[in-house]
């Protein structure tokens, strides 16, 4: 029989996006506490554990997949402990996650495993969304499946506390929809300096209340429809983006023939999220820079902004790894991947910056 692509944890509520999953749940479960999660991961995972009451703890992650390892989030687990948070990033599965579940097990902290961006991936011990007490998912912006919105929580436990928390929160609204607009616009625009948060002159804009954009409750449309989509369109979306990713691969080693660039590996089982490489940081900028110019949409997730919640400490892995990367969407065209390789290409015929 053929393994299933995507299999939930018994129990499973709905939620207006992945954040507002995760507040619901850290509200139920502690106040006052600590709650470890990567250095490297995207500020929409940290801001809600600071709405609920909690304080983010970072640890440092390993390198090229950016995910953290059980010796890391060990390294950072206290009797103040109450959750580790642990994404799949980029939708490279946490090969240690059968082992740091374990872990937390044994020292009764609460393991919740962020799938936002790997529905649908296997380690070679199980499927991810298997493992946490609480599992994560979303189909916002730039995920596996992009339903415009919308996330939800699964869980071999009761799930009644966490639903009665978002069924508290309120609808999406023109206001919350003009406050995302306005946090992604300023989100690119730090993103485009590709500098250190504290060199970015609009910082103090991330310090703002984004609880409105973050705190929402799904809409009964999606409740009655999120998982039937999920099962109907999910195999066919893993293998585009794998022959995607494919074909960009192939056409980067054939046009970008330069020790100086590495490509981002995933597992065999992974699910390529986008095209992303590692570049040096002395030619990242121009590259960026002329990739912007060219018309190919170019990002850099994650940068480090552990800064943003008080934490000013050293990440090595994580501080290399975002000043290194680039991503590209998967779905470009042939013209649009040659036009990529060639500009990237060019940056070393030119010379570092």
């Amino acid at each position: 029989m053929k393994e299933p692509v995507f299999q939930t944890l018994p129990n499973i509520v709905y939620a207006g996006r992945a954040a507002a999953g995760l507040y619901a749940i850290l509200r139920t479960v502690c106040r006052d506490a600590e709650v470890v999660v990567p250095a490297n991961v995207c500020p929409a995972a940290v801001y809600p554990i600071v709405y609920s009451g909690n304080c983010p703890v970072f640890c440092d992650v390993e390198a090229p997949a950016g995910n953290v390892s059980l010796a890391g989030i060990r390294d950072c687990v206290t009797d103040r402990t109450a959750a580790v948070l642990v994404p799949h990033m980029y939708g490279n599965p946490v090969q240690d996650i059968a082992a740091i579940a374990e872990f937390c097990r044994d020292r009764d902290v609460l393991l919740v495993e962020d799938c936002a961006s790997a529905m649908g991936a296997q380690t070679d011990t199980g499927m991810v969304g298997t493992f946490g007490d609480y599992v994560l998912y979303s189909t916002g912006h730039a995920k596996v499946l992009d339903f415009g919105g919308g996330g939800f929580v699964t869980s071999a436990k009761c799930l009644a506390p966490v639903e009665t928390v978002l069924m508290e929160l309120p609808l999406p609204s023109d206001r919350s929809r003009a406050i995302e607009r306005e946090y992604a616009h300023e989100y690119r625009r730090y993103l485009n300096t590709r500098k250190p948060l504290a060199e970015f002159s609009g910082r103090d804009y991330f310090q703002r209340d984004f609880r409105e954009m973050f705190l929402i409750r799904a809409g009964e449309e999606y409740m009655s429809s999120a998982l039937s989509r999920i099962n109907c369109e999910l195999p066919g979306e893993i293998d585009r983006r794998r022959r995607a990713y494919d074909r960009w691969v192939n056409m980067f080693r054939e046009l970008v023939c330069d020790a100086g660039v590495e490509i981002y590996r995933y597992h065999p089982t992974g699910i390529p999220w986008r095209f992303s490489f590692f570049i040096e940081a002395g030619r990242r900028q121009r590259v960026a820079d002329a990739l912007l110019a060219a018309g190919i949409p170019v990002s850099d997730w994650y940068p480090m902004m552990t800064e943003l919640f008080g934490d000013t400490r050293v990440y090595p892995t994580a501080n290399a790894l975002g000043s290194e990367i680039l991503n590209v969407p998967l779905d470009l065209s042939d013209d649009e991947i040659a036009k990529t390789c060639a500009i990237v290409a060019s940056s070393f015929a030119n010379g570092k910056d």
